[in-house]
């Protein structure tokens, strides 16, 4: 089984010493709804103040309702002062089902994503570190025939005596593909009898073919509920002579 390792978007920025200093830029965060203690609990290293006017980097936070009852937070970064011609924007979509907790850590995440090329062009750049998430992903072995699996059976029954003489095979074909979510299962037979005996001095011959097949498919659409059809089809002809 080999191995690919892939890098996730997820950037964590940790600086040695957690106190604020006269070299950390000044930043002023416009946004109502923030948790600004949790904010600068998680970001000590930056030096907050309440005048736009005043700090290096003014963050603009706003949000806009999803067609999923979710909301789009768009975070834009402008540089002021010694950062005039940065500026940056990013965006985060939160779940209607996610908790008051969830959406401020995502958020202090963005905003750590997005102040890291300013630190980078401040002493603190020295103790600043990007750490970068590792996902291991399996890669399944090539398959010419994805996931489909064939059978064919055959059986067939011989009899023979004086004035008895009884054939009989029945063919079988299977298709089956079998996945995480979803399965489909496809059966034929065939079915042939060829009999011939004697009663008196009469002999009579009595033959009979028969097909029949069907499909299965079923969807899962979570560990305990799925939906699914059913198709199948039946013929037999019989003759004597």
């Amino acid at each position: 089984m080999n191995l690919l390792m892939t890098i996730l978007i997820s950037l964590f920025v940790q600086i040695s010493d957690g106190s604020p200093e006269v070299v950390a830029p000044k930043v002023f965060i416009d946004c109502a709804f923030l948790d600004m203690d949790f904010v600068k609990n998680e970001m000590p290293y930056l030096n907050y103040v309440i005048d736009r006017k005043e700090a290096d980097i003014y963050i603009l936070i706003t949000t806009q309702k999803t067609a999923g009852e979710g909301t789009e937070f768009t975070i834009f970064f402008i540089g002021q002062k010694d950062f005039v011609g940065m500026a940056d924007t990013l965006k985060w979509t939160s779940l209607k089902s996610d908790s008051d907790d969830t959406i401020r850590r995502e958020l202090v995440k963005k905003l750590k994503i997005g102040l890291v090329r300013y630190l980078a062009k401040t002493p603190l750049s020295d103790r600043l570190s990007v750490n970068l998430i590792e996902r291991k992903i399996e890669i399944r072995p090539y398959d010419p025939w994805h996931n489909w699996v064939f059978s064919i059976g055959l059986n067939t029954y011989l009899n023979g005596q004086q004035k008895l003489h009884f054939n009989t095979i029945n063919t079988t074909l299977s298709a089956n593909k079998i996945l995480k979510d979803w399965k489909v299962l496809n059966s034929l037979n065939y079915f042939y009898t060829y009999n011939i005996y004697e009663l008196d001095t009469t002999v009579y011959t009595d033959e009979s073919k028969s097909y029949s097949g069907s499909t299965k498919l079923a969807m899962g659409l979570s560990d305990h509920i799925s939906v699914g059809g059913y198709a199948s089809f039946y013929s037999q002809h019989t003759r004597m002579f």
